[in-house]
């Protein structure tokens, strides 16, 4: 079995909320990292809370070589890569300018405008499955913006691959279905939560602790016709429980 952690999950280990052992201890299991991960981790240099060489200590001791890369318009890739020399290859990136430029084409006026358009109760809203958000959204822009889902996503070029999962994710963002509050950082952690989930579909199982990323993932992985679970760590350890 393939398992993608989120970066919170790592975070929570290193915090001593879990042990790594009872990560480690579960059979025929494969732990991934991504580009994702690394990222999260550059954008911390400088934070006192984060240790650089731990955190990559960490991420090798669960994850080994077990590395995903961006495809090329489409789904990731697994290689054989240490997180140490992937870290490093990174940190001489322009990354940061990368990751801006991503966020300035990824909507913001507009999903400003759907969510004043739509004008979604987060109460009632929250309640869907998310099987059904999609769709519910795919109605209401019809509706109020003359545009379907598919629609927009043409128009607006939101090509296969991350960027992709970047648009959905700001889409149901701007809905308020789970919406996160907006701070200096929310565009940044919506990106990454979109990263995550963009990396970790070829895996059979997505772990995380943000149930506000569950809900949001699982609704795009139920678009996109992507079968990777979203357990939070405890449905995760449940599972094996429940396997052996």
């Amino acid at each position: 079995m393939k398992v993608y952690l989120d970066n919170n999950v790592l975070v929570d280990i290193e915090d001593g909320k879990y042990n790594l052992s009872d990560f480690l201890s579960i059979q025929n299991t494969e732990y991934y990292y991504s580009d994702a991960h690394l990222s999260e981790l550059l954008e911390a240099l400088g934070n006192q809370k984060v240790f650089q060489k731990g955190r990559l200590n960490l991420i090798s001791e669960i994850c080994g070589h077990n590395y995903i890369l961006t495809g090329v318009f489409g789904p990731p890739e697994f290689f054989d890569k240490s997180p140490v020399d992937m870290y490093k290859y990174m940190s001489g990136q322009t990354v940061f300018r990368l990751r801006i430029n991503e966020i300035a084409s990824s909507g913001g006026d507009v999903f400003d405008r759907i969510r004043q358009l739509l004008d979604f109760d987060a109460r009632r809203f929250n309640n869907e499955k998310p099987e059904s958000v999609l769709r519910i959204l795919d109605k209401k822009m019809s509706e109020k913006l003359q545009i379907g889902l598919l629609q927009y996503l043409k128009a607006s070029e939101a090509i296969p691959g991350r960027p992709l999962f970047c648009t959905l994710l700001n889409i149901i963002d701007a809905a308020n279905y789970w919406g996160d509050a907006k701070t200096n950082h929310s565009d940044i952690a919506r990106l990454n939560d979109a990263s995550h989930a963009y990396f970790a579909q070829i895996c059979d199982v997505l772990v995380t602790n943000d149930k506000r990323m569950i809900a949001k993932v699982k609704a795009i992985y139920s678009f996109l016709h992507i079968s990777t679970k979203v357990l939070s760590v405890r449905d995760y350890f449940t599972l094996q429980d429940y396997a052996y």
